[in-house]
């Protein structure tokens, strides 16, 4: 196992020298050679498929566990087997070759795989981190680099939701679940909405509304919100594959709704609902499945 100094040695190595390296330790292998390039390739892994954000030493030792006990090799034909904690083992087979031409790469899925599109070079975009302070700084803001790597794909953020969405089939056995993931993202997204906001909506609220633009559109409330100032949430139809109604309807036949939690530290007293529209719990379970299976790192 890595130690502390040398864990942090590696974060603070230039991707292109990790390169470097991994390729040079393969000329004459040994085990500690292998053990470092299984490192190596474990570093260069994680920032592939978690688009260059910082990994703790705990998950990178149980990645590189994985890889470790799993990597087999062939020096003559230049291949490279190992298991990855991944559902885009495709995405990064070709990240890698692209990185290490001269090697072939196979990665069996600790999770089931799927096929999904690259968005963007996120060792280059290191590469330029390290070379650059003004980048490096820029580098700091998730925000910032996803909007880049969003923006670079040339999609309509309607097919962007849609991969996300349809990425929720991977999350449960259950469409039940499946159902009230793909709600919340999709009421989230289409409200520029907080989770809390969706979650406590008081289902007694909903009503037809005229709207100049849209026509006739679903309105309700909620009233306790992050800023304390009661906002509107909407649905509407959309002339697209994924249309807000169709995701409520469903919503609304597997589910019900939930006895409203007391809020101790605002005015409940003041506060006559008495149902919410979602659990509270729910955002745990589904902040994992967003992580876990989106096609982007949101």
């Amino acid at each position: 196992a890595l130690s502390m100094p040398q864990f942090d040695i590696l974060c603070k190595t230039p991707p292109k020298v990790l390169v470097r390296q991994f390729v040079e330790r393969f000329e004459r292998p040994s085990g500690e050679k292998i053990a470092l390039c299984a490192a190596e390739l474990t570093y260069l892994c994680w920032m592939i498929t978690h688009n260059g954000t910082a990994i703790k030493r705990a998950t990178f030792m149980s990645y590189n566990t994985i890889i470790s006990n799993s990597l087999s090799f062939d020096i003559v034909n230049k291949s490279l087997q190992f298991k990855y904690k991944t559902q885009k083992a495709t995405i990064l087979e070709a990240s890698l070759k692209k990185l290490i031409p001269a090697w072939e790469f196979t990665i069996i899925p600790y999770y089931g795989q799927k096929h999904q599109s690259d968005i963007t070079d996120i060792v280059s975009s290191l590469q330029l981190q390290f070379e650059s302070s003004e980048e490096a700084d820029k580098g700091n803001s998730h925000s910032k680099k996803m909007l880049k790597a969003l923006l670079s794909e040339g999609e309509s953020i309607w097919e962007i939701t849609e991969k996300i969405l349809n990425s929720f089939e991977y999350t449960s056995r259950f469409t039940k679940t499946k159902t009230l993931y793909q709600f919340l993202f999709l009421a989230t997204f289409i409200n520029c909405g907080r989770f809390s906001d969706i979650k406590n909506v008081d289902p007694k609220s909903f009503k037809l509304v005229q709207n100049k633009y849209l026509g006739v559109i679903i309105q309700c409330l909620v009233t306790e919100t992050k800023t304390s100032v009661s906002r509107h949430i909407y649905f509407f139809s959309a002339r697209v594959r994924i249309d807000p109604l169709v995701y409520l309807d469903e919503f609304l036949r597997n589910s019900e709704p939930v006895l409203k939690r007391v809020n101790r530290t605002g005015n409940s007293s003041s506060n006559k609902q008495e149902y919410q529209l979602l659990k509270d719990n729910l955002v745990r379970s589904y902040n994992k499945a967003l992580k876990k299976n989106a096609p982007y790192s949101i």
